[in-house]
């Protein structure tokens, strides 16, 4: 198993202090809209322009970041001091760590050794409002020009570090994906800015994806979700976003949830035109619909999406969603033509020497040699991926092949032949565990 470190939680809280001011700063902006009605939790999280457990953390003076409390004051007419908050302390860190997430499908990876003191903490759940968008992030050009010079040297700092950090997580090479976005982190503190926040949010949920923490990335996409619905970024950056939910609410096995959000997605692509979007989405659908049960509905999403990118030249779209209808075929037992599927899409991944890709097909191949009898060939294929995933840093995948060697050891040691089909219940069959072969 990696011993790479996890995404690290939220690092501080509001004092008592900071707590009443909030609280005050709340009943005033309340009391003061004349349509107001109960002041719920719901009401409350829209006041503060963040998601609602994310609200429900900051009464409870549980882990946030500074940013977030940051404006989430500015949303209330509030000056923000950081004296306000205080860290969370070990105990509570790991209080946090042991009750903020469901059980998932995979275990959670062991606790790595804690960072250096010298190494500043990720910063998270930064959500922006409208109404705090035009007072905190507006530049203001009348300013003078060193001020601008700053502005842009800041701005260029963060792209260039988003886009380091995005390369390196596409070749799957995470810890300096992890070096680049605490640095992206720190900038996004100094200088928040909405389309800066959802953007370093997207992708620390992609890296907490590949460590396994489902959960926790779920909230990542969704806060981020949050910031560009209120920063009116609809248009073209909604649909990518609904798509990571999707297929995180399929990797915690919440089916009937991840078709609702890729049902958006699809009309949210087929309104702007993109037919690899369009075939995404309705990848997405076949996989919702799998692990509901209805594998005829699945395999009809499937070839629509054929269709849509057929002469597109997608080759790796193509791919996987041809790997996502062979493990329907394997769910109904039609086994070898879920293997002929299976080889020819390995096949391609190592013509194009994408590590992870070749992981998560080598992974599938192995479940349904696994499923066909062929235990030694399973068990040659699976310690294969585990060890892939486990070298990049993907505890996710690596778990999930943990779970199939362990069937396979139970079967032989109670002398059974084919596993049953009925004994494989596992959405993240269903879903890759990393990045698209065409990132968006």
């Amino acid at each position: 198993m990696s011993d790479r470190k996890p995404v690290r939680k939220r690092a501080v809280k509001l004092t008592p202090e900071g707590l009443e001011l909030l609280r005050a700063g709340l009943t005033r902006v309340w009391e003061s809209d004349p349509q107001r009605t109960k002041l719920t939790r719901e009401a409350r999280a829209d006041i503060f322009g963040v998601s609602l457990a994310t609200a429900d953390r900051i009464v409870k003076q549980e882990g946030v970041d500074r940013p977030t409390l940051s404006l989430v004051f500015k949303r209330l007419g509030l000056t923000w001091d950081d004296r306000l908050c205080e860290p969370l302390s070990r105990s509570e860190i790991e209080c946090q760590e042991s009750t903020s997430e469901p059980p998932s499908p995979a275990a959670e990876p062991p606790s790595s050794p804690a960072e250096p003191r010298t190494r500043k903490p990720w910063r998270r759940r930064a959500i922006l409002a409208m109404g705090a968008v035009g007072a905190a992030l507006a530049v203001a050009f009348s300013q003078a020009p060193a001020r601008l010079d700053e502005e842009a040297t800041r701005h260029h700092a963060f792209n260039v570090n988003l886009r380091s950090a995005e390369i390196a997580y596409h070749r799957a090479d995470y810890d300096v994906a992890k070096h680049y976005l605490a640095k992206v982190f720190v900038l996004v503190e100094q200088n928040p800015k909405a389309p800066q926040l959802s953007l370093a949010l997207r992708l620390a949920g992609d890296m907490a994806t590949t460590e396994g923490r489902y959960a926790e990335a779920l909230e990542y996409y969704k806060d981020a979700l949050v910031i560009r619905r209120r920063t009116n970024q609809h248009r073209y950056t909604i649909p990518p976003l609904l798509e990571a939910i999707g297929d995180t609410e399929l990797k915690l096995g919440n089916f009937e949830s991840a078709r609702g959000y890729f049902e958006e997605c699809l009309n949210g692509y087929r309104e702007h035109g993109e037919p690899g979007g369009v075939a995404m989405a309705l990848r997405g659908l076949g996989s919702a619909e799998a692990g509901l049960g209805n594998t005829a509905l699945a395999k009809e999403r499937f070839n629509e999406g054929l269709q849509v990118i057929r002469g597109r030249n997608d080759a790796g779209m193509e791919a996987d969603v041809r790997a996502r209808m062979a493990l329907v075929l394997r769910d109904e037992g039609d086994l070898d033509e879920a293997k002929r599927l299976l080889t020819a899409c390995l096949d391609y991944w190592q013509a194009e020497g994408h590590k992870r890709w070749i992981a998560k097909t080598r992974f599938e191949l192995g479940t349904v040699e696994l499923l066909a009898g062929r235990a030694n060939v399973a068990l040659m294929l699976l310690a294969q991926s585990r060890t892939e995933y486990s070298e990049m840093g993907d505890a996710g995948g690596a778990e999930a092949c943990k779970t199939w060697l362990d069937k396979l050891f139970a079967q032989a040691e109670t002398g059974k032949g084919e596993l049953e089909l009925a004994e494989h219940s596992d959405p993240l069959h269903h879903v890759a565990t990393g990045p698209d072969p065409a990132p968006r």
